[in-house]
């Protein structure tokens, strides 16, 4: 359902290796053109050799793996990092493709359609000598769709966390000497303001951190005080997200929409409005990959590259609707889309439009406890992770306005049923008082409306389309529902 495009052209520099294997012999090595998938190897000469499959590209994007060793120090010894999008080596920068890879794009034109997928692994990373982090780095630019990104101009930074190798400090930093920073938060002072995306039903959430600068006029770091840096930190780094599946522009709009739950002066306000997801600028590229400070570990990307999905699950299937007196079940077979995220339900009263009275559901059951005496139509939808939505299930009819003494007393007959122009409605009894008759059609539309006049009356059904339709029979004395075929 999902394709992800690809073109098998190989620029590597790189040596042979074991078992498929191939070692990273360049600080920037090309494994594909294109989307551009690349990895980067700051460490390549310093004793931490990284490594990758040139036979799984197409299937894992810009994946590796780091056996990384602190060669003595405490401070950032560099980011090994898979890419996609643009990508330089050895002077020449190759832009992505944006029909490959979804880059280059400008904030103003980005979809839910681009997904970032990323996991990570770690063996003999827990040790109390190692500090690591693994994050994704979103490159923003301000240039034209080809130019190569401009670090230095760079004011707005998106970083994304998964794992680190120990839970993240979530207080407030005052200005110790250029940076500082807050967290978005429910109130001010309150609880952290949660990130939240699901993945197979399950909930994983961030904190939101805005990091400024304020170093003094002289010092290196002045230009960075233009600068506004965001990360999400996972809230319980000991669960984090087993892997990434999700939408790019979530993360960016919750950037630009959080700022309202951070506590920032006058001044850092309007910088903020100024530098935080700008509609026309450019996102170049993404990389995923490993801070690296201290220790000796092994650090993977198992997987890393982009999806375009702009198609919607299949149509749910067996829609049921059951009277649980004052309310409905639903019930409906499972979506069995692989990037499936929520089930949304619809429902029309007495023949009228639908509405949704359901949403961000992650069960293939509801409950409506919002029901009265009146008739209901239902119809589910499924989502995925792009936000592309099914059409619509089985529509299912239920009137709660029956009583058990209306259905048993009443005989109601529909003939011939299924019929190609005429159906008779037989009514048993002789008196009917203000007597209708509606044809509804499985979308829960009224058709046709007929006045009852008598124990029989035909209705002419020559001029709508076959299918199936739901007759409501009903007077002061009685309501009955049913299903007739139209041939």
């Amino acid at each position: 359902m999902r394709t992800i495009y690809f073109i098998a052209i190989a620029l590597v520099a790189s040596t042979s290796f074991v078992f498929a294997q191939t070692t990273v012999t360049s600080y920037n090595t090309l494994i594909k053109p294109n989307h551009n998938f690349g990895l980067t190897n700051p460490l390549y000469n310093d004793g931490s050799p990284m490594t990758y499959d040139p036979s799984q590209v197409d299937v894992n994007g810009a994946a590796f793996s780091i056996h990384y060793t602190n060669q003595g120090g405490t401070s950032f010894d560099g980011y090994p990092s898979g890419t996609v999008g643009g990508f330089k080596i050895n002077g020449t920068y190759y832009s992505g493709d944006v029909n490959a890879c979804g880059l280059p794009i400008q904030i103003q034109d980005l979809t839910d359609e681009l997904r970032i997928n990323w996991k990570t692994s770690q063996s003999n990373a827990g040790d109390s000598t190692d500090k690591w982090w693994a994050t994704i780095n979103v490159i923003f630019d301000g240039g034209t769709k080809t130019s190569a990104p401009d670090p230095a101009a760079r004011d707005y930074d998106l970083v994304i966390q998964n794992v680190s190798y120990q839970q993240d400090d979530l207080t407030d930093l005052s200005n110790p000497g250029g940076r500082y920073w807050y967290f978005a938060r429910e109130t001010p002072g309150g609880a952290i303001k949660p990130f939240t995306v699901y993945l197979n039903g399950v909930a994983y959430s961030w904190a939101v951190r805005y990091k400024f600068f304020d170093y003094p006029v002289g010092d290196p770091n002045y230009d960075k005080n233009d600068k506004v840096h965001i990360k999400f930190i996972p809230i319980d780094n000991s669960k984090p997200i087993p892997y990434l599946d999700h939408s790019l522009k979530q993360f960016i709009d919750c950037t630009k929409n959080y700022l309202d739950y951070v506590p920032l002066t006058t001044d850092e306000r309007t910088l903020a409005d100024l530098k935080v997801a700008v509609g026309i600028l450019w996102i170049k590229s993404i990389s995923a990959g490993y801070e690296v400070y201290e220790g000796e570990s092994i650090l993977n990307n198992d997987y890393f590259y982009t999806t375009l999905d702009s198609t919607a699950p299949n149509a749910l299937a067996n829609l049921t609707a059951t009277d649980q007196t004052g309310s409905v079940l639903l019930n409906w077979d499972a979506s069995t889309d692989p990037a499936f995220d929520t089930y949304t339900v619809y429902r029309s009263v007495n023949g009228g439009p639908y509405t949704v009275i359901g949403s961000e559901i992650r069960t293939n059951s509801f409950v409506d406890n919002t029901v009265t005496n009146a008739s209901y139509n239902y119809y589910v939808t499924a989502k995925d992770r792009s936000f592309n939505e099914s059409t619509q299930s089985n529509v299912e009819f239920l009137d709660m306005t029956l009583s058990i003494d209306d259905k048993e007393n009443q005989t109601v007959l529909l003939y011939p049923n299924p019929t190609k122009e005429l159906l008779t409605v037989s009514i048993g009894q002789s008196s009917i008082q203000n007597g209708t008759i509606e044809l509804f059609d499985n979308l829960g539309r009224l058709v046709q409306k007929t006045p009852l006049t008598g124990p029989k009356t035909t209705m002419h059904l020559e001029a709508i389309p076959s299918g199936m339709y739901i007759v409501k029979i009903k007077s002061e004395a009685f309501v009955q529902i049913k299903r007739i075929i139209k041939q």
